[in-house]
């Protein structure tokens, strides 16, 4: 494709490279449609290439990471290598980095990407992306204040109080990574009514507010009664807004659970885990770190039932797939040696 399309005037270039992303996202909504009017049943059958390709996010990503390319190449040829578009295209990438759990990736992209930036709220973009990176990539205070940066941009621009509500989250995100609750709540509180107002409550935002704020509620500030709802009307809206099998409502399912096991119901806790993490793995694959998430928190709840061997298994699982996605020096990973070396000692 992308060799033919270098034959093409440049005139013609631009237009398709302004094309290229919506026309991927268009194809890829449309062979979803087919999937689903098949049915899950058909995912395996061989003779449909097109199916199995379509099995996981991973495979998405990486068609999607390939148009996004093409694209950046082709705005380079026809704008130059400087214009805000080929910024716009890096935060693309990065943005697909950061799906695909390569934070340090993602982070030196928005990196480039906010160089090119002319606008304010292009850059503050672009800092929310960094944000997002160095949070996950275990550097929460750094991106704490990048996101404290967004919100100072954003804040005093006209029209984006929608933007502020999410860079606002995105701050309570790393306060709550740093261990500070009480701080991560305010943020939370203030940016709930916000989100509410701008997206509407069955909203993507506004799901993940209450559930970071039901969170924090149960697990650290100790106060189940306040936090419990939230954590199920976070689930509620998940199934609402993206059905039964989808990611997100696994990340919701995964927050409640985790509330359960704090609170000691350890049964409840593992019974949604283990949806939790089937949803994950049909969405991801078996290799990636919300999969090795999901098996260090189901580990967790299995030691707590006595289950011992088979947390073992979970803990080396887990172990396994954060040492070869996120290195030996990640915070994620260095949990779960100390869990494993704590099962082994006790078996």
């Amino acid at each position: 494709m992308l060799h033919a399309l270098q034959l093409l005037p440049n005139s013609n270039i631009a237009v398709l490279a302004q094309c290229c992303t919506e026309l991927a996202e268009a194809a890829e909504e449309t062979a979803e449609r087919r999937v689903a009017a098949c049915g899950s049943r058909h995912l395996h059958r061989a003779g449909e290439p097109w199916l199995r390709t379509l099995r996981t996010l991973e495979a998405k990503q990486a068609r999607r990471m390939a148009l996004a390319v093409q694209t950046l190449v082709l705005r380079r040829r026809v704008l130059g290598g400087g214009h805000p578009d080929c910024g716009a295209s890096l935060l693309d990438i990065a943005q697909l980095y950061i799906l695909a759990a390569q934070y340090t990736e993602a982070g030196g992209v928005a990196r480039r990407a906010r160089a090119l930036a002319r606008a304010p709220a292009e850059r503050a973009e672009c800092m929310l992306l960094q944000a997002d990176a160095l949070k996950w990539g275990g550097a929460p205070a750094a991106a704490r204040a990048l996101a404290e940066q967004a919100w100072e941009l954003y804040a005093v621009l006209p029209g984006h109080r929608a933007d502020c509500a999410r860079a606002l989250f995105r701050a309570a995100e790393a306060e709550e990574a740093l261990g500070h609750p009480h701080q991560a709540l305010h943020l939370l509180r203030s940016a709930a009514p916000v989100a509410a107002d701008t997206f509407g409550e069955k909203s993507e935002l506004f799901c993940s507010i209450l559930g970071l704020q039901g969170r924090v509620l149960v697990e650290c500030v100790a106060q189940p009664r306040a936090g419990l709802p939230l954590l199920r009307q976070s689930l509620a809206i998940s199934r609402e807004l993206y059905g039964n099998a989808d990611f997100n409502v696994a990340a919701a399912m995964n927050a409640l659970a985790s509330a359960f096991t704090h609170l000691g119901r350890h049964a409840e806790g593992l019974h949604l885990f283990e949806q939790s993490n089937a949803i994950t793995e049909e969405a991801f694959g078996h290799a990636h770190v919300e999969v090795a998430s999901g098996k260090y928190n189901t580990a967790l709840c299995l030691c707590q039932l006595g289950r011992h061997s088979e947390a073992l298994v979970y803990a080396q699982a887990a172990l396994a797939i954060e040492c070869r996605v996120l290195g030996s020096a990640h915070p994620h990973t260095k949990a779960s040696v100390a869990l494993q070396e704590a099962l082994l000692r006790d078996a």
